[in-house]
């Protein structure tokens, strides 16, 4: 037999065996997790929302509602991406939309 058959051969034996011990510790350490959780009354869902786990963020996507107005061309801007043209140099207070009076009315 080659050399090169035998390793291949050694090589699928191994990984058989790589294979069958991760399977063996795998089962010992879930045996040991479950019996610390009951030992402590640890129910699932608190390891779910463990402390200091961050959550996905979630990004808008799609439309955004206008933040400025362009008061020559009646043009819109959502405050993001690229800032338009008919803003560059000049402060965005001076093109900022006022919210609807209710918005204010009920974010208190």
């Amino acid at each position: 037999m080659s050399t090169y058959l035998k390793l291949k051969t050694e090589l699928a034996t191994l990984d058989r065996e790589i294979d069958i011990a991760l399977a063996k510790e795998k089962a010992g350490a879930i045996r040991e997790i479950q019996a610390r959780m009951e030992e402590w009354h640890i129910p699932l869902h608190d390891l779910q929302e463990a402390p200091g786990r961050r959550r996905p963020r979630v990004r808008q996507t799609g439309a955004q509602e206008p933040k400025y107005r362009d008061p020559s061309s009646g043009a819109t801007w959502s405050g993001r991406g690229r800032a338009p043209g008919w803003m560059a140099g000049k402060a965005r207070a001076a093109f900022a939309i006022a919210p609807p009076a209710n918005a204010v009315a009920d974010s208190r």
